[in-house]
């Protein structure tokens, strides 16, 4: 902070002028910091004073007309008439102000009338004394209307209730008729009841003990009313109870400083003190751990109270102590999370159920691959498995010890009590010696890894270490435990174990303690095994030191493990603390950007009242609640308590993104399983609920938190800090590498064996370094290299190459997908067939049916539309079908004679198929339509669908060119005509949505239909034409024989009164492929149709990569052709037709980077590879199918890629070497920008290396990222 930094700036002055008055008086803002209107403050006065003047009221009828004795009588009356006067009053504000804004919000224009736009932000313009301005600033209304009645009851008990807790006979007879006290008390009191009650009127006012950044459900305004009450109960209960005087006495005087504890903030809010007693019941009396989240605390504090309840109830000791083991160590593991995967397998098996009968079982959510925290360990069967066997070993020891405790001799528990000591011993020495520092952070172990930069040297000594890690890990996971079960089952005994229950002989307040601290030993050494050594090695001591006849052993075992964990915890937290105090006191003075002209005069004042400073450290030590500097001074003060996770947020949530957080998200699964195992193995010390640990790698700095800790569990909350943006920040930065470099790399000789911490006692002890898998940034510049004058050339000969291999390998996957998804379907479709016929052949062998049946039969008709030309969807055929009134459409896609069919639906087995009546007058036009348009060549091997090459003439030219097949799907067998093609039996019902699809797709091409068209604005008809084009062989070229049309024709279609250009080069018609496997890579039909004039094109033609198109046929997968792939390939190569294809394809996309005029150079390239290239034709065409585009920009950016890697790392000569660059690419790199989503999920997939282009100060610089270990 500096020397001349003041500690309050001007803006934050004003703001505690304004923040101080309304928390002291609950709200009421005596100071808005601007000009307001009088009324605004008057009507507040009024507002706050009326609780207050009725209660005065009230007290002066009932003080002055009644006599002492008759006050009694009538004094639960007046309270009750004192409460509802508030209640209406509260009512009857919060309904005006809740209708006036209801009316404003419907008259919005009046809010920007009063709204100055040149005031603050926070300034409000006041129209009146009632306006809605004034009304919605002193009395907001409320965002659920149900708290307006709950606050007004509320509000009216408070009152009430403090009407007779402040009642001047009330306090004379409490304080024995003392007229001073008496007068203070309800002065000041009623003072309190209003500042308490202003808050349920208006709203909460601003607390320094805030929780939540949010109020979402409008609980604040409740945290000063639950206090009032809490004085209130003990007032009611002294009613009934004398002896409980001297608490009301002191209450009294509590509920009238409690404006000045809310003040400082002391007291939690409701729902902090609900979590935090919640918490310390649960640790302390329960044996448990602090949760992770409230619901989680909620459920094992039910859980623990059912186990408590059923140890206690048993009528056996033995019975009790069996049973107490068990469940401690079955609440001792992660039960919330098993919760959760049951819970998440129910939802999921209610959302997927097909039928009724679906139900989720424990095994199919153990079973189910549910990752939910993305790290550590899930439930699973084995899991459980191992579970179940270690309760039975747990079973085993508690109940045989238990049940032999009266033969076995004390000698016994001795040496298992000294047997536990050496455990203890042994885990301590096991965990310190895989620490860089160990004994207390001073002396620096010779054994840890010298070096950790050499990541081979590394691993080696790491792995001697894991040795000790092992022997850490079995102690404390399964050799202890049992050890501690079964002393703690020979300690808890009776005369009669089988006969007597665990709390006989005892009184009923000891035997339910004595219960309480059962339970909890049980879990407890399985919640926290190693404090659980501790403890009991400590209370074994004192049992063996005392004398039997002692106070301590009247105690016995189970008590004072209670008490000995409690004061550990304190113990440790009061440590803690005064290392805090001190260190902030030496770093106050030390640092000089701490140091200030009081420094001085602070430390001497914490010297002298050093029993003042101690008092203050035990007390927050004691209620488990924070220590607070105020000002970063040396003046320390007490937080609030709060529960353990003072983060209200769900675990893993965050308050901010930044551009880093994917990379932290990524490292935070890699590092939470290095976590786990260096939990488990002791290396990072005791992982102790609420430590904290910093780590760091290269630019990313990440804290983690202990949010609970179990038996194989601990919930670990990892957040990534957005550090080094100012000078602070990378200071503070610097600091933590030097601390890591200093601890972590030695210099040549390395350290020695008297080597020590050189930053000792400091609040951050480095503990160990992890492996793991992250990305590492690496950035260059590239001036000289892109702007050279062939970057470009090269960039754009190796994208047509890139394309090449892109466009191949993107359609073979897409077909083999296809036909692996076709022969699923055929083989779905044969099992039901074989089902039907069975189902038929029951059907025949039943007398009545089978007669009935017979007399329904039928022959239907399947009607096949032969549409050779799709222009809009690969291989779009259509076989058009109708049962009843239902219309029925199969997609067919992929080359030869195959169907893809919709999923089955299971019908009657009389259900017929009849030919549809009438489909419409447009329906019937577009079948018709797509009928008549025929091939342009007669392709032996066409990847168009052709059923049958027979075609019908009638005399009309409206009639569908059809074959038609009859089949019937009925149960008896009809003789039918054969069919050159099989046709299927038994065909699915589908929507009727779904039967005009592909004619919807046909018709979109020829501008008919949607959307609608402006009829004022001139258009142009759209020049069809089918068969008017003649194609010409063109041998010329060096890449092989080549097809052009040879008549060009201008085509526009019309879309929205826009004249877009059609394209002229169109392949769409069927090529007329020599091989039988050329349609499982051919083109789509959409994409083969290119606007470029072939003159144009035959420009780009000779540099087509005919002889790299041939290598990468040969690694593509031809596994569905169930040939030999260099067979195939061989084929497919020789096929003239397919090469065309694609050669005119690959390079009319090249025309649409290498246009005439093109600017050269960095930005150029730049440009290009975000996918910005300059207009032209083809590349507006190719931008309008968003798949291709998708493909050439990604193909563009390999190119770019490879020319980098040749101009940096070497000429690439041999296709085998392009191909491992291209291989390597597709399967561990993405090439692309980082602002798209894909980078993202790159990361989060562990994509081995990302590679983006950036431009910054005229430079163009790469950007990439390495995943490493």
């Amino acid at each position: 902070m500096g020397m001349g930094v003041p500690l309050l700036n001007e803006y934050k002055r004003s703001f505690l002028y304004k923040r101080i008055p309304q928390t002291l008086l609950g709200g009421l803002k005596v100071k808005v910091g601007y000009d307001a209107p009088y009324f605004v403050y008057t009507n507040q006065i009024a507002l706050w004073l009326v609780p207050l003047l009725l209660g005065w009221i009230f007290t002066l009828v009932l003080e002055l007309a009644y006599s002492d004795d008759e006050l009694q009588d009538f004094l639960l009356l007046y309270s009750c008439l004192y409460g509802a006067c508030i209640i209406i009053f509260v009512v009857v504000v919060q309904t005006i102000t809740t209708v006036v804004d209801m009316k404003e919000k419907e008259n919005t224009h009046a809010l920007k009338l009063h709204k100055n736009i040149l005031a603050d932000e926070d300034e409000i313009e006041f129209q009146s004394c009632c306006g809605a301005e004034t009304l919605a600033f002193i009395i907001p209304p409320k965002k659920f209307k149900v708290n307006i009645a709950l606050h007004a009851l509320l509000s009216g008990t408070v009152c009430g209730l403090g009407f007779w807790f402040l009642l001047p006979t009330t306090i004379n007879h409490l304080y024995y008729y003392n007229y001073g006290a008496t007068a203070t008390i309800f002065i000041f009191g009623w003072l309190t009841v209003s500042i308490t009650q202003y808050s349920l009127t208006t709203s909460a006012p601003p607390e320094p003990a805030v929780y939540r950044t949010m109020d979402t459900y409008e609980m604040l305004p409740l945290t000063r009313p639950i206090y009032a009450l809490i004085c209130y109960s003990l007032h009611i209960a002294n009613w009934y109870y004398e002896e409980l005087v001297v608490a009301n006495q002191v209450l009294h005087v509590v509920f009238v400083l409690l404006p000045l504890i809310w003040f400082s903030g002391l007291l939690p809010p409701v729902e902090v003190l609900i979590l935090w007693l919640l918490e310390q019941f649960h640790v302390f009396m329960l044996g448990g751990s602090p949760s992770a989240s409230t619901t989680r605390l909620i459920m094992m504090v039910a859980l623990s109270i059912g186990s408590l309840l059923g140890c206690y109830f048993m009528s056996s000791c033995f019975s009790s102590v069996v049973f107490a083991a068990l469940t401690g160590y079955l609440l001792s593991c992660n039960l919330g999370l098993l919760g959760t995967q049951i819970l998440m397998a129910c939802t999921k098996s209610n959302n997927n159920r097909v039928s009724s009968t679906g139900k989720a079982t424990l095994s199919s959510a153990m079973s189910s691959p549910l990752n939910l925290n993305g790290f550590l360990w899930t439930w699973s069967l084995c899991t459980a498995f191992y579970h179940l066997l270690m309760l039975c070993i747990v079973a085993i020891a508690a109940g045989l010890t238990n049940y032999h405790v009266s033969e076995i001799s004390p000698d016994v528990i001795d040496i298992i009590g000294y047997a536990i000591i050496g455990l203890c011993v042994a885990e301590k020495v096991l965990r310190d010696v895989q620490c860089v520092f160990p004994v207390f952070g001073f002396w620096r172990n010779t054994l840890f890894p010298h070096n950790s930069e050499h990541a081979n040297r590394f691993k080696i000594v790491k792995k001697r270490l894991l040795v000790f890690g092992i022997m850490h890990r079995s102690i404390v996971t399964w050799v202890s435990p049992i050890l501690m079960v079964i002393y703690m089952s020979l300690q808890i005994k009776n005369s009669d174990v089988m006969d007597k229950s665990i709390i006989y002989g005892m009184s009923t307040s000891i035997g339910v303690l004595f219960v309480f601290s059962t339970i909890r030993t049980f879990r407890w050494i399985w919640q926290q095994t190693t404090h659980a050594l501790l403890e009991v090695s400590v209370i074994h001591i004192i049992l063996v030191t005392l004398p039997d006849n002692s106070v301590v052993q009247t105690l016995r075992a189970p008590i004072l493990l209670l008490i000995a964990c409690a004061v550990r915890d304190r113990l440790t937290q009061i440590s803690n603390k005064l290392f805090y105090v001190l260190a902030l006191i030496v770093s106050s003075w030390n640092n000089k950007k701490q140091r200030r002209r009081s420094t001085a005069c602070i430390m001497m004042l914490n010297f002298f009242f050093f029993p003042v400073v101690l008092v203050v450290v035990l007390a927050a030590s004691v209620l488990s609640a924070p220590l607070l500097c105020l000002f970063t001074l040396p003046l320390f003060f007490i937080g609030f308590p709060r529960p353990n996770k003072f983060w209200p947020e769900p675990v893993g949530s965050s308050a901010s993104t930044c551009p880093d957080s994917v990379y932290y998200r990524q490292i935070t699964v890699e590092l939470a399983k290095a976590l786990s195992s260096a939990f488990a193995n002791g290396s990072l010390g005791e992982p102790d609920v609420g430590n904290h640990y910093l780590m760091r790698f290269q630019d990313r700095l990440i804290w983690a938190m202990i949010l609970e800790r179990g038996s194989g569990f601990c919930t670990v909350n990892i957040k990534g800090l957005e550090l080094q943006e100012t000078s602070c920040h990378t200071a503070e930065a610097a600091r933590v590498d030097d601390q890591f470099t200093e601890a972590f790399v030695g210099k040549n000789g390395g350290f020695g064996i008297c080597s020590f911490n050189k930053y000792p006692m400091h609040c951050m002890t480095p503990v160990d370094t992890a492996v793991i898998k992250a990305y590492s940034d690496a950035r260059n510049v590239l001036t000289g290299v892109i702007d050279s004058p062939d970057s470009v050339g090269i960039s754009l000969s190796f994208f047509a190459k890139s394309l090449v291999w892109v466009l191949l390998h993107h359609i073979n996957k897409l077909k083999h997908k296809e036909e692996m998804a076709k022969k699923l379907k055929e083989k779905e479709i044969e099992v039901m067939e074989r089902a039907n016929k069975k189902h038929s052949g029951e059907l025949h062998n039943s007398g009545p049916y089978r007669e009935t049946s017979a007399t329904n039969k039928r022959k239907d008709k399947v009607s096949v539309v032969n549409n050779n030309t799709a222009p809009k969807e690969l291989n779009h055929n259509v076989i058009a079908t109708a049962n009843q009134k239902q219309d029925l459409v199969l997609h067919h896609k992929g080359g030869g004679d195959s169907f893809a069919l919709p999923p089955y639906s299971k019908t009657k087995a009389n259900q017929s198929i009849s030919r549809p009546v009438s489909g419409g007058s447009n329906s019937s036009r577009r079948i018709s339509l797509s009928s008549s348009l025929h091939s342009f060549t007669d392709s032996i091997w066409s990847d168009d669908f052709d059923l049958d090459k027979t075609k019908k003439k009638s005399a009309s030219t409206k009639q569908l060119n059809k074959v038609s097949t009859v089949v019937s799907i009925t149960n008896s067998a009809i003789n039918k005509p054969p069919s050159p093609h099989p046709v299927l039996t038994m065909l699915p019902q589908v929507s009727k949505k779904t039967a005009h699809v592909a004619e919807s797709d046909f018709m979109e091409d020829l501008n008919f239909g949607l959307p609608a068209v402006d009829v004022n604005i001139a258009r142009t008809r759209p020049n069809i034409d089918f068969d008017d084009k003649t194609w010409t062989l063109d041998t010329t070229s060096a890449g092989g024989k080549f097809l052009y049309p040879s008549k060009s024709n201008s085509k526009f279609m019309v879309s929205n009164g826009n004249h877009i250009y059609k394209p002229l080069m169109n392949l769409a018609g069927s090529p007329d492929f020599k091989c039988q496997y050329s349609t499982h890579i051919s083109v789509p039909v959409k994409w083969r149709e290119l606007p470029i004039e072939p003159s144009q094109l035959a420009r780009y033609i000779a540099s087509f990569p005919t002889s790299w198109y041939k290598h990468v046929l040969n690694t593509l997968d031809w596994s569905v052709t169930e040939q030999s792939g260099q067979k195939v390939a061989s084929e497919v190569a020789s096929d003239d037709a397919l090469t065309n294809c694609y050669s005119q394809l690959v390079m009319a996309c090249y025309s649409a980077f290498d246009t005439p005029g093109r600017p050269g150079g960095a930005n150029y390239l730049y440009k290009c590879y975000n996918g910005d290239v300059p207009w032209n034709a083809m590349m507006d065409w190719v931008a309008e199918d968003r798949e291709l585009h998708k493909l050439v920009i990604k193909s563009f950016r390999y190119g770019f890629k490879l020319m980098l890697d040749q101009i940096l790392l070497g000429d690439i000569t041999e296709d085998e070497e392009l191909e491992s660059y291209l291989q390597s690419y597709d399967e561990d790199w993405y090439i692309g920008k980082d602002t798209d989503p894909e980078w993202s999920s790159s990361v989060i997939d562990n994509k081995g290396n990302l590679f983006s282009l950036g431009h910054n100060a005229g430079q163009v610089r790469t950007k990439s990222k390495f995943c490493q270990w």
